[in-house]
């Protein structure tokens, strides 16, 4: 009977130690699944956390911010007193720009608390002041009443004006509450007058007292009570622009109503009649999704409350799914199969050590093979690279460290005039024997680079060999070597000089023209005057550049100054003196490479001396025409002039 050889045991041994580290690769890499995973839950969910602490602190700073228009209105109505009037409180209000810095106040209200012993001289009063339709509303006799007499924006809020907001208890309970506490009161989620079925508002309603008179307890509040300044809000409008797009993708945000705080009320469970606020609102064909503020098994939710003008507000924070980067989603996962493949590595690695010499010489010369391809690749790449370098026509240069040239291309041979040999090893202190200033400047801009890697750029004034100055701009940039270090810079050379004379031109033209130029940008402020401008107003550089210029146009003469186009216009300038000038002014726009206007160019010509001798005969045509009429009508009438 044949028993097997010692070679095939030892293969088996090998073969059985394989499988043994690909069995403990796979579990170790099932534990770092599970590692990673409950690590990335954990991040997941602080992140979230910190998220929904942000998010209800930026709505409670909203809010907080529109209860304090209220505040600035009663301030108004204490600082005017006796002088609160329509129009005041309506130019207020209108300057306050709700519609930018507010834009979920649909409207604010002054409602005055009248007695059933002065409504009649009160609805008097109120006609009088430009309201011949004004009576309280709804009809009837009550003991008090809390009537809305101004109201702003005053377009589309007339049905508001006379409204008794003490006719129905819910709001009389709630107006008592602020008239006997002294503080803002908010209502629960009411339907507005003017969208009834559109998404739900709230009002808040801030309590005024007579000037003077003590409000320090109830008692005094009630005797003192002369009305309220109150505001209704769109929520979905206050949220709006609160928070990213990309917030609201990955969290769903509710508020709901659950009451009035203290007195020991039980809030109220989350519902539809409650709801205040639904993030889905904000996206575009999405409804909100209903009563339920709950989070699902599983679901990463957050719950706070906020004190609203003595209303509690439940604040719901729901992760969406997928909530997080897609990173740290795919992170575990990641680490799983990483460590499959490292263990089938390491599995194969140690079966390949079983292999033979020969497959290990095999592997060697392929190495070998694929070493020597890729340094012909990279020959060819470095030649490449050379060539392309050459045919750039702009000048380039290389240089080492120490300051000597490695290198330069065609271009810069044409450049300076001479061959690339009279270049290469030198430094700019042999290149720049005559001007050891220039040399200096050169190499301190080198010695820079050397210290802190990077790139550089600068102007200029270079001379070649044959004496020619150039204006040029040098752009550098550092490269390294294998181990990171600065093993050198290259760098090119862009002649401006004819750039430059260009604008020197132009400056000279634009100072000493006869004409006075100014330029102004497209919001009409003054960026440059030549001096024929400044002599003309009186008025130093640095007095007149900054001011807009309408400042010195005087208002009504057709001053387009400010405001792109081309066009001839006349019109009168204030002198610093404050004496006038009338002026020809020739506005031109300077355009930008895409044909949009950049900014405005005057060309202002003095024609007061012209204007002047224009007044002069119109004044004397205008005498010689009444003496003429005047001899008509003694002809005409003699007698009755005599």
């Amino acid at each position: 009977m044949d028993f097997p050889g010692e070679n095939y045991i030892l293969d088996r041994k090998r073969g059985l130690i394989a499988w043994v580290v690909l069995a403990a690769g796979l579990i170790l890499s099932g534990l770092a699944w599970h590692a990673a995973r409950s690590q990335i839950d954990r991040e997941i969910a602080n992140r979230f956390r910190g998220a929904a602490t942000d998010m209800q602190d930026a709505i409670e700073s909203r809010v907080h911010s529109y209860a304090d228009v209220l505040v600035s209105v009663r301030a108004l109505y204490l600082a005017t007193a006796s002088d609160f009037s329509r129009e005041i409180f309506a130019r207020y209000v209108t300057n306050l720009e709700l519609e930018q810095r507010h834009p979920g106040v649909r409207v604010v209200l002054y409602a005055q608390h009248v007695t059933a012993a002065q409504r009649a001289a009160f609805e008097a009063a109120v006609r009088n002041t430009g309201e011949p339709a004004f009576a309280i509303k709804p009809p009837g006799q009550r003991d008090e009443y809390v009537v809305v007499r101004y109201a702003a924006p005053r377009a589309g809020n007339d049905a508001v004006l006379g409204l008794d907001l003490a006719a129905d208890k819910i709001r009389f309970d709630e107006l008592k509450r602020a008239r006997n506490s002294g503080q803002l009161v908010a209502s629960g989620p009411l339907a507005l007058v003017l969208d009834p079925g559109g998404p739900p508002g709230f009002a808040m309603r801030l309590p005024v007292y007579r000037v003077g008179a003590p409000n320090g307890t109830p008692e005094q509040r009630r005797a003192a009570f002369t009305g309220v300044i109150t505001a209704s809000f769109i929520v979905v409008d206050v949220m709006r622009g609160l928070f990213s797009e990309a917030l609201l993708n990955q969290v769903h945000i509710r508020i709901h109503d659950a009451g009035r705080t203290g007195d020991g009320q039980v809030p109220e469970a989350p519902s539809v009649k409650n709801l205040m606020f639904d993030s889905n609102r904000l996206h575009a064909g999405v409804a909100s999704s209903g009563a339920d503020a709950g989070a699902a098994a599983g679901e990463l939710s957050h719950q706070a409350s906020l004190d609203v003008g003595g209303r509690r507000w439940n604040l719901y924070f729901t992760a969406r799914s997928g909530y997080g980067s897609a990173m740290q989603h795919w992170l575990p996962w990641a680490v799983l199969l990483s460590g499959f493949a490292i263990s089938l590595l390491l599995a194969g690695l140690v079966r390949s050590l079983q292999t033979s010499r020969a497959r290990a010489m095999e592997w060697a010369d392929r190495a070998t093979a694929d070493l020597r391809a890729s340094e012909r690749r990279l020959t060819e790449e470095q030649r490449r690279t050379r060539e392309l370098i050459e045919v750039i026509p702009n000048p380039f240069f290389f240089k080492g460290t120490d300051g000597r040239y490695l290198g330069v291309n065609k271009a810069w041979e044409n450049l300076f005039g001479q061959s690339r040999e009279s270049f290469l090893g030198k430094t700019v202190y042999d290149l720049y024997p005559h001007q050891p200033e220039t040399a200096d400047r050169l190499h301190a801009k080198d010695q820079v680079l050397w210290r802190s890697g990077g790139t550089q750029v600068y102007e200029t004034t270079i001379t070649t060999a044959q004496g020619k100055t150039l204006d040029t701009v040098y752009y550098k940039a550092t490269y390294t070597d294998g181990n990171g270090r600065v093993a050198g810079l290259i760098g090119t050379i862009v002649d401006v000089t004819e750039r430059k004379a260009t604008e020197q031109r132009f400056r000279a033209l634009f100072d000493n023209a006869a004409v006075g130029i100014a330029t102004i940008d497209l919001d009409g402020v003054v960026t440059d005057a030549n001096q024929k401008f400044l002599d003309m107003l009186g008025y130093a550089k640095d007095e007149l550049v900054g001011r807009r210029i309408a400042e010195i146009t005087v208002s009504g003469d057709g001053n387009r100054g400010d405001r792109p186009g081309t066009s001839t216009l006349e019109s009168r300038l204030v002198r610093k003196d404050g004496r006038m000038m009338w002026a020809k002014r020739t506005i031109s726009a300077i355009l930008d490479k895409d044909g949009h206007p950049n900014c405005l160019v005057n060309v202002v010509e003095d024609i007061t001396d012209r204007k002047q001798e224009e007044l002069r005969r119109t004044m004397e045509h205008a005498v010689t025409r009444a003496l003429a009429d005047e001899e008509s009508l003694a002809e005409l009438f003699p007698k009755v002039i005599e």
